[in-house]
């Protein structure tokens, strides 16, 4: 595997450098596009509709579904996860997030209990929340927080 020295500066006309050591499969506006549809993504599945205050997405709909509902919802949420493999996230950070969908899974597998966890607990926000994290640490993307769906 190859891998690309980037240097770049946060504000222009700086002098001082960020220096970046990516793969060679991963580029700024690979990591930038693939954020923002993990973003589109988690805001569909965890908040795109509202309720008396309450914001809740394709979830909450797809675990009324008897049996295939919560397995359809965990294998959308595991395309974030992907993004983050391919964005070179840490091996324990994958975990963490698989973690996440893991744990409303088995929780959504139980009758109605599921369904409010769906509501309130939101696993692709917060693996969202664990690709910016990663990508602000590393200096790759600046984020900004009004682009950001709620």
């Amino acid at each position: 595997m190859f891998f690309y020295l980037i240097e770049f500066r946060l504000i222009p006309d700086q002098t001082n450098f960020i220096t970046c050591i990516l793969p060679s499969f991963v580029t700024l506006s690979f990591m930038k596009s693939h954020l923002r549809t993990a973003i589109v993504v988690s805001h569909i599945l965890d908040n795109q509709f509202g309720l008396f205050g309450l914001r809740f997405g394709l979830n909450s709909f797809l675990d009324l579904i008897p049996g295939m509902g919560d397995v359809v919802a965990a294998l959308l949420s595991l395309y974030i996860v992907w993004i983050g493999w391919e964005m070179g996230l840490p091996r324990l950070k994958i975990i963490q997030m698989v973690g996440n969908i893991l744990i409303n899974f088995l929780i959504g597998l139980i009758p109605i209990v599921g369904d409010v966890v769906y509501i309130f607990r939101k696993a692709n926000v917060k693996n969202v929340k664990i690709l910016q994290d990663y990508a602000m640490k590393h200096a790759i993307l600046k984020i900004d927080e009004s682009a950001v769906l709620v």
